[in-house]
């Protein structure tokens, strides 16, 4: 499959959740979910799609984001054995009604100290070298 249909398939996995898309409902699902309350669920599942990465297996995951005001942010990122593709949906936001597509090699995993708070960053890094935060976990 080329990278046109893995940009297909996400644009119209996520046209097809429903504009409401809920915390519960994104549970339901088994996304990747960063609540308005800055918890993260279902991380296990980022780290078994970067241990399939690495190893050179095929995989997609879904994740959803959720500001303290804010509608659903969703998006999914695939890997097609040889690239990340991460395609974000941000059309339920009033401000920004647009689906974004970033293509990568890797995903930077690391960790700082904010605050007092320790909060771990997934970046995606694209073929320019240039990082794109895909979710956050804050250690409590």
């Amino acid at each position: 499959m080329d990278i046109t249909q893995y940009i297909n398939f996400a644009e119209q996995y996520l046209s097809s959740l429903p504009r409401d898309y809920t915390p519960e409902m994104a549970l339901e699902y088994n996304d990747i979910l960063y609540d308005s309350y800055a918890r993260t669920y279902n991380l296990d599942r980022l780290l078994e799609f970067i241990s399939n990465v690495n190893s050179g297996i095929p995989d997609f995951v879904t994740l959803t984001t959720f500001g303290m005001d804010g509608p659903a942010v969703t998006s999914i990122l695939q890997f097609n054995g040889n690239q990340i593709i991460y395609t974000l949906d941000m059309t339920r936001s009033p401000l920004e009604d647009k689906i974004i597509t970033i293509v990568g090699n890797s995903i930077d995993v690391y960790t700082q100290n904010m605050y007092g708070t320790l909060v771990t960053f997934y970046d995606l890094i694209d073929f320019n070298n240039n990082s794109i935060n895909i979710i956050k976990n804050v250690q409590r």
